[in-house]
């Protein structure tokens, strides 16, 4: 997984200099300022506990709302549902996110528009037998590829970190490192 994670990063940034002057357009595509955007994504997610290094695959859903300041900036908010074990009742992780986002659009014709971003927020852990609250952290980096000027196929890859205390005296807390592949779509309203 880490190193799909670090080859798609690699693959993001050298796209990120590509022209895709090939379907040059009279109109802007993508967002502009004051538009706001809707992005629902699906991922295959790695969870990697320390101490003892655990390590868990699963599936999640993010759902994005940004509104863009300006063609650039984004202010969204995100929340990300997983689920671990045999089933999704064996584990499941809730958080929101305020995240900032800045997109590397920088060409009227231009289909491809990298981005970077981060943010904090709040996460839920539920088991079966208890429910942990921790604050959380974000970092991302993806691309959009935009089919017209208001839909785009999105692909990203986000890292979540937070830490859950421990509830006994001379216990290490758990840090969690929940590392995604998301791809989805983005709408612009």
């Amino acid at each position: 997984m880490k190193n799909l994670l670090k080859k798609l990063i690699i693959i993001l940034f050298l796209i990120m200099f590509l022209d895709s002057s090939i379907h040059a357009q009279e109109e802007y595509i993508g967002p502009l300022g004051g538009d706001l955007s809707f992005s629902p994504m699906f991922s295959y997610s790695q969870i990697k506990i320390s101490p003892g290094d655990t390590k868990s695959n699963s599936a999640s859903l993010d759902i994005t709302i940004d509104y863009y300041i300006t063609r650039q900036l984004s202010l969204g908010v995100t929340a990300t549902m997983q689920g671990n074990g045999e089933s999704i009742s064996d584990s499941q992780t809730l958080g929101f996110m305020g995240e900032a986002t800045y997109h590397l659009q920088y060409g009227k014709n231009t289909r491809i528009a990298p981005y970077i971003g981060g943010g904090a927020g709040t996460i839920t852990t539920k088991t079966e037998s208890q429910s942990q609250n921790a604050t959380a952290y974000d970092f991302f980096v993806g691309i959009d590829y935009y089919i017209n000027e208001k839909t785009s196929f999105n692909m990203k890859v986000k890292n979540i970190l937070y830490t859950i205390p421990s509830e006994g005296w001379g216990q290490e807390d758990m840090k969690y490192n929940l590392s995604q592949l998301l791809i989805g779509l983005k709408i612009i309203f």
